[in-house]
């Protein structure tokens, strides 16, 4: 028998990493143990996870992993590579979503809300951001280094407006340490803050929205895992861009040059090694910062994602529609970023497909 240290205390690591070892552990019957790490933050999908391997919050077998790591006995620990491989992580990840959706999307129905009529009279939008609030929480330490991927309360607040005003309905998913927003609305509901919030509920909000507008972070792979199709906006250029079959659809932040105030055009994208590029200091010593996309530009790939892909798409892949809002990666960028993943029965490509409103682009 071998030890993986199932990384619980990650939402995003649970819907991704978790889900592959569970995954292949169900189609090679591997004699795997697996610990939890201290904190949990999704006891449901540990649940799910049980039905493909042992799992043991124990921490005689925590301080055992540890112990093991220590004197360099990894032949008793999974070896994730070997696993994950170098190349073809995005399509395991989505062969493992795949086959847990089809058990997830059989959860009865069971989140019932009289707010649910009103909001389904309109499209209606999951929608969750990446900010500090959550860390700084539950950590002495602040969060640094990781602006580049996190939106602001304030850009929060004017986008789910803009939404309303606009005809949408949102129900914010997230965490239950989130910050509150002071939007009062007939067609917002702030799901995170709620009482009927669980673990399970999580995935079964899931059953009632149109689509997804996620700004990074681990809850980003929730949607995509049920089968909603999903943009992200407003992240980092590498570090949540993950193709998955329900998630290929992106507008993320620009790139300037700080001496001149200039965006930096594809070319000189493709100079820096953008996938080791995922703290603000990356940027800041070579001369660069990343900028906030506008809540106008945000609202603008809403509006294109949900008339050209998702308000089609039902629960087929998001990927299958043309989109002139929406393109591949200019060939010159391509391989900074993953690479494109092919659906097994149809041959379909998915991919990243970049919003024309990324000012990067513009700057051509």
């Amino acid at each position: 028998m071998k030890l993986y240290s199932i990384p619980s205390n990650s939402f995003g690591r649970l819907l991704s990493e978790a889900l592959i070892i569970g995954h292949f552990i169900s189609r090679t019957n591997s004699n795997i143990l697996a610990c939890t790490q201290e904190h949990t933050c999704n006891s449901f999908i540990l649940e799910t996870l049980s039905q493909e391997l042992p799992i043991s919050n124990s921490s005689i077998h925590r301080k055992l992993y540890n112990f093991l790591i220590r004197i360099k006995f990894r032949f008793l620990i999974l070896n994730h590579d070997d696993i994950f491989g170098e190349h073809d992580f995005f399509y395991k990840l989505m062969e493992a979503q795949r086959s847990y959706r089809e058990r997830l999307l059989t959860l009865n129905h069971s989140i019932k809300f009289t707010k649910l009529v009103e909001l389904k009279s309109r499209p209606i939008i999951l929608f969750a951001t990446r900010t500090n609030d959550y860390w700084n929480s539950k950590n002495e330490k602040l969060e640094s280094e990781l602006d580049l991927r996190n939106s602001s309360i304030d850009w929060t607040e004017a986008v789910i407006g803009m939404l309303i005003e606009n005809n949408f309905s949102v129900i914010r998913i997230g965490a239950e340490r989130s910050a509150a927003l002071s939007i009062r609305s007939n067609f917002f509901f702030d799901y995170s803050l709620s009482e009927m919030r669980s673990d399970k509920s999580d995935f079964e909000i899931c059953n009632h929205a149109d689509f997804a507008v996620t700004t990074g972070g681990g809850i980003s792979c929730l949607p995509s895992l049920m089968g909603v199709p999903s943009l992200m906006v407003n992240t980092g250029l590498f570090s949540d861009l993950q193709p998955q079959e329900f998630l290929s659809h992106y507008l993320p932040k620009s790139v300037y040059s700080i001496v001149d105030d200039r965006l930096l055009n594809s070319f000189e994208l493709s100079e820096l090694d953008l996938c080791f590029m995922q703290r603000d200091t990356h940027y800041l010593s070579r001369g660069l910062e990343i900028r906030d996309v506008t809540p106008e530009d945000t609202l603008m790939a809403v509006k294109h994602f949900s008339e050209s892909v998702a308000r089609r798409a039902s629960l087929q892949s998001s990927s299958n529609f043309k989109n002139g809002n929406f393109m591949e990666i200019p060939e010159i960028l391509r391989d900074r970023f993953p690479a494109n993943i092919k659906l097994p029965e149809s041959g379909l490509e998915i991919g990243i497909k970049v919003s024309k409103l990324w000012k990067n682009l513009q700057s051509n």
